[in-house]
């Protein structure tokens, strides 16, 4: 048992004489889209129309990254700030107007002629922290990484292909599915009721990386892959609901000062 003791000091000791503290800037570009988890019943043939409209859009990250340990393990805690979202092309919705009345009533609404694909644009402020294997020598790094994030929402807007701004609402619509006033096109498919927007989403990042030694510190590239595990929207609650998720392929490239 001391021999153990032991061995876990003289093991602790080298890998803190080896441990490294960096911290740089880091950003780059993403590809993004969104993927849809569906429920059951009406919602089916919903969920299965949006899926299909969705199509990836670009975005970006810009932040701070930290780094601390050795060769073969260390750990990176990441602030970014991040673009993400998705276009969706104009389709035939049903939805569901519920009153005061026991029936529901179902209305097949179509979005505006002119409104063509609705991008989605999501700002969020990501916390990331990630866990780094690899090898590398003196002057140079590689690994694989995998980490969960958290990722807040400071921001959402859509925009139709005629720059309006979309606003989703169940506020004097017309039933055709439009509704301009002051500039902004009002559609009834994601009412008050019927969607809400989820603050904060839990995600996982899984992604290949390497390092250089240059100057005073070290370039890093850093490729991967993000996936949501909680939705940034709800449709409905139960199982006759849907909900959309995040999901996407960043490309980053920083530089780490050494300390």
């Amino acid at each position: 048992m001391k021999k153990l003791l032991l061995l876990g000091l003289v093991a602790t000791i080298s890998v803190s004489a080896y441990a490294q503290f960096q911290m740089g800037p880091a950003g780059g570009l993403s590809i993004n889209s969104a993927r849809i988890a569906r429920g059951s019943g009406d919602a089916v043939e919903e969920a299965d129309k949006y899926k299909n409209s969705i199509s990836s859009q670009s975005g970006y990250n810009l932040g701070l990254v930290m780094s601390t340990g050795g060769k073969i393990f260390s750990f990176q805690p990441e602030i970014l700030l991040a673009k993400r979202g998705f276009v969706k092309s104009g389709q035939e919705y049903v939805t569901e107007n519920y009153s005061d009345n026991i029936d529901a009533i179902k209305v097949k609404l179509a979005l505006a002629p002119d409104m063509g694909d609705v991008t989605y644009s999501n700002l969020f402020l990501d916390v990331k922290f990630m866990f780094n294997f690899g090898y590398g020598g003196e002057n140079w790094r590689a690994f694989a990484q995998l980490g969960p994030s958290v990722n807040v929402m400071l921001n959402r807007k859509r925009v139709d292909a005629a720059g309006n701004t979309v606003i989703m609402s169940d506020e004097n619509f017309d039933k055709d599915g439009t509704y301009y006033k002051t500039g902004e096109l009002r559609i009834p498919d994601e009412t008050q009721d019927f969607v809400y927007d989820v603050p904060v989403v839990i995600g996982v990042t899984l992604g290949l990386g390497g390092k250089y030694k240059a100057g005073p510190g070290w370039i890093m590239f850093n490729p991967r892959y993000e996936w949501g595990f909680t939705p940034t929207n709800v449709y409905d609650t139960g199982s006759n609901g849907y909900a959309k998720f995040e999901k996407g392929m960043s490309f980053n490239l920083g530089y780490l000062f050494e300390f």
